[in-house]
C-alpha cells in the first residue's frame, strides 16, 4: 500500500508542476516547441519510459497527461481504469498498422526528392537470364497473359520488353513496346511489382517506354486499358496521354466462363449466348446473317475497305483510327497478326453501299495472349454489321467459344460516362433515357414496317416513346437488333500520345 501511495503521489505532483508552468507562460512558448516521436507513432517525451515514471518534457498539459498515463506501467495488483488503458492500446494499435502500411505502401516522394529517385532508376532491356526469377512475383494475378507471352515478345525483332531497377538492383516494373508500323509505337504489359506500389513506378515506367518509341523512330505511341482501371488511366493522364478510341466487347468474361461447356461451339455458341433473342442458331441461320461478309482476296481489298471505314467514321463524328480492332488492343494491317489471318483465309470484307455505310472489316484469330481463344476484331462504324460479324466468326470456329471486340458506335461529343449512346440497340435491355412504358424482355424480331416484337410480347412501332432515339437502321429489317444484354458486354479504350 506505501509503494502504491508514492506512486500515485509522484503522478500527482507531476501532473500540478506541468500546469503550473502551462497557466505562468500562457502556454505560448510551450506550444511552439516541436513534440518528438515514440517509435510507435504517438507524441513523446524527451525519452523514452522505462520505469512507469516518463521524463518531463516541456509540452501541453493534455498531451502530457494522456502519455503519463499511457506509459505508467501498472505495478502488480493495481487498479487500472479500463478506459484510459483502452485507448492507449488503441492508439498503439493503430500506430502499429500505419507503420505496417506504410512499409508495404510507402507515400510517393515528391519535388526533388522524387526527381532524384527517379532519376536513379535504370530502365533496360529484359535479361532472361537475370530477370527470369522476378516474372512470377510482379506477374502474380492468374489473368496475367505476360508470362506466357515472354518468350514470343522475346523473339519478335518488333517487341522490346524492359525491366525498371531501382536504386538497389531490385526489379519494380516490367513493360513491352511493340512497334505496329514506321510511325506507332504499341505500349503494353505494364506490371509494377506488387509490394512496390504506390511510388510513381508505374509512371516512371511508362515515361521509358514513350521514350523508347522516339528512339525506335514512332511519332506516336499507343496503349489501352479497361474503363474500370482507374489507376492505369490516371498514370496515363499523368505522361501525356489522351482517349481515342472507345471499344466493346461480346461476351464478357463472365459470360464466357458461365455459358462454357454447355455448347459444342459454332452456332451453338450462339444459341447459349442467347443472341438475338435467344432463339436457336444453327449453320444455315449464321450463313443467312453473314452473307454480306465475304472473304478478303488481297491486302489491297483490306487496305479499301479500312479505308471506307475510317470515311464513315469520320462523316458520324465517330472516334476512329486507321487500325483494326483486336484483343484489348489494335493492330496495324501490315502487322504479322494480321497478315498471318489474311493467308489463313480468316479475314473477310464487307464493302461500302452508295450511301457510303456498312463497310466492315473482320480478322478472326487465335490469340496467345488470350489462353489460345478464338478472337474476332470488327472494325466497323455501323452498327448493323456486329450481328453478321458474330455469325461469320460462328461458322469459322466450328467447337469452339470466342469473343468479339468492336469500336464503339457513339459520336465523340455525345458519348456519356458509359459510353453508351449510338450502342445502345445492341442491348436488349436498354431504355432510352426518359421512355416510359417499354417492354420488359429483349427484342425478338423486326419488321420492314419499323414494328418490334419483343420476348414478352410487347409490339412497338417507331412512333412510341421507347423506340426514339433507336437507329432506324437497326430496325430496317430481320435479324438486325439487340444482341444481348448490356451487362453482358465489356469494354475498354485506346490512348495516344503525340511524340513528334
Amino acid at each position: 500500500m506505501l509503494r502504491r501511495s508514492r506512486g500515485g503521489t509522484r503522478f500527482l505532483a507531476k501532473l500540478l508542476v506541468l500546469i503550473v508552468l502551462e497557466l505562468v507562460s500562457e502556454g505560448a512558448a510551450f506550444n511552439s516547441l516541436p513534440l518528438p516521436a515514440y517509435a510507435d507513432g504517438g507524441v513523446s517525451c524527451k525519452a523514452p519510459c522505462t520505469d512507469g515514471a516518463p521524463a518531463l518534457s516541456v509540452a501541453s498539459s493534455r498531451l502530457q497527461v494522456q502519455k503519463l498515463r499511457a506509459c505508467q506501467a501498472p505495478r502488480s495488483g493495481a487498479r487500472v481504469t479500463m478506459g484510459v488503458s483502452a485507448a492507449a492500446s488503441s492508439q498503439r494499435a493503430q500506430a502499429l498498422s500505419d507503420r505496417k502500411r506504410e512499409a508495404a505502401y510507402p507515400q510517393v516522394p515528391n519535388g526533388a526528392d522524387a526527381a532524384a529517385e527517379n532519376a536513379a532508376k535504370l530502365f533496360r532491356k529484359f535479361d532472361p537470364a537475370v530477370d527470369q526469377g522476378c516474372v512470377p512475383v510482379i506477374c502474380c494475378e492468374s489473368w496475367d497473359y505476360l508470362p506466357r507471352s515472354l518468350t514470343g515478345l522475346l523473339e519478335s525483332p518488333d517487341d522490346h520488353p524492359h525491366v525498371l531497377q531501382d536504386a538497389g538492383g531490385e526489379v519494380v516494373a516490367i513493360g513491352n513496346v511493340q512497334l505496329m508500323d514506321s510511325t506507332s509505337g504499341w505500349i503494353q504489359a505494364i506490371r509494377v511489382h506488387p509490394e512496390r506500389k504506390g511510388r510513381g513506378h508505374g509512371t516512371s515506367m511508362t515515361e521509358r517506354l514513350a521514350g523508347l518509341c522516339v528512339d525506335l523512330g514512332a511519332r506516336k505511341a499507343l496503349t489501352s486499358t479497361t474503363f474500370d482501371n482507374h489507376a492505369m488511366l490516371r498514370v496515363f493522364a499523368k505522361t501525356g496521354f489522351t482517349r481515342r478510341v472507345r471499344a466493346r466487347s461480346f461476351p464478357n468474361g463472365a459470360l464466357l466462363e458461365a455459358v462454357e461447356g454447355t455448347h459444342t461451339g459454332g452456332a451453338s455458341f450462339l444459341t447459349a449466348l442467347s443472341v438475338a433473342g435467344g432463339e436457336a442458331w444453327d449453320d444455315a441461320r449464321c450463313s443467312a446473317t453473314a452473307r454480306d461478309l465475304l472473304v478478303c482476296s488481297s491486302e489491297a481489298e483490306a487496305a479499301a475497305a479500312l479505308a471506307e471505314v475510317v470515311a464513315e467514321a469520320r462523316g458520324k463524328g465517330l472516334d476512329t483510327l486507321p487500325m483494326i480492332m483486336a484483343e484489348y488492343r489494335v493492330f496495324a494491317l501490315r502487322q504479322p497478326e494480321v497478315l498471318a489471318a489474311l493467308a489463313a483465309g480468316r479475314v473477310f470484307v464487307k464493302r461500302a453501299g452508295p450511301d457510303g455505310r456498312g463497310a466492315a472489316l473482320l480478322v478472326i484469330r487465335r490469340s496467345p495472349t488470350m489462353r489460345g481463344r478464338w478472337i474476332a476484331g470488327l472494325t466497323a462504324a455501323d452498327p448493323a454489321t456486329v450481328l453478321p460479324a458474330l455469325a461469320r466468326t460462328a461458322l469459322c470456329t466450328p467447337g469452339e467459344n470466342f469473343q468479339m471486340f468492336f469500336s464503339d458506335f457513339s459520336p465523340s461529343d455525345e458519348r456519356d460516362g458509359e459510353g453508351r449512346e449510338g450502342t445502345e440497340a445492341l442491348f436488349s435491355d436498354w431504355r432510352p433515357e426518359g421512355a416510359a412504358d417499354g417492354p420488359s424482355s429483349g427484342l425478338k424480331e423486326t419488321s420492314a414496317e419499323g414494328k418490334a416484337q419483343y420476348l414478352d410480347g410487347t409490339v412497338v412501332d417507331a412512333e412510341t416513346p421507347y423506340m426514339q432515339g433507336v437507329d432506324a437502321r437497326l430496325r430496317g429489317g430481320a435479324g438486325r437488333g439487340a444482341i444481348g444484354r448490356q451487362d453482358s458486354f465489356g469494354g475498354f479504350m485506346v490512348l495516344e500520345k503525340d511524340l513528334a
